[in-house]
């Protein structure tokens, strides 16, 4: 709470260790420093992975894949005009190993990074509540002198 001082000074705007974010769920101090090295441990990690093992080639050789290129390209084709150059576009557009890594690592954040994002989110918040990791932020933090 504040003192009443008369109204002199301004309130206090710093923020408690145990006080939540803002709005409640969204990551603050620590939390959010652990949170940033979640995201970019996914996000290098989902590339690495598409860069070498190439998930969506892998799935448009199997049956079901391969009933599904058949599928959207008869669909593609029967639209004309712009649909179709997209569908013969496509091909040279994937050869392109940093194109289709990227390519694939778009398709695979979207369908599993968001609902992934609310785990991601209580990791950072369970991990910035160790006491491991509470004893390295103190050892590692910058103390002015």
């Amino acid at each position: 709470g504040m003192a009443d001082d008369g109204g002199s000074s301004p309130p206090s705007l710093a923020v408690e260790e145990s006080e939540p974010g803002r709005f409640g769920f969204l990551p603050t101090g620590t939390e959010l420093g652990i949170y940033v090295g979640i995201e970019c441990l996914w996000h290098v990690s989902l590339f690495s992975v598409c860069y070498r093992y190439r998930p969506l080639v892998a799935l448009g050789k199997t049956p079901w894949g391969r009933n599904f290129l058949k599928s959207t390209k008869s669909f593609l084709a029967s639209k004309g005009g712009r649909m179709a150059a997209v569908g013969s576009g496509t091909t040279a557009f994937l050869e392109s190993p940093w194109k289709r890594a990227t390519t694939e690592w778009f398709f695979f954040n979207k369908i599993i990074g968001l609902p992934l994002w609310p785990t991601k989110l209580a990791a950072a918040h369970i991990l910035a509540s160790q006491p491991v990791v509470k004893g390295m932020i103190r050892r590692f933090a910058v103390v002015d002198t």
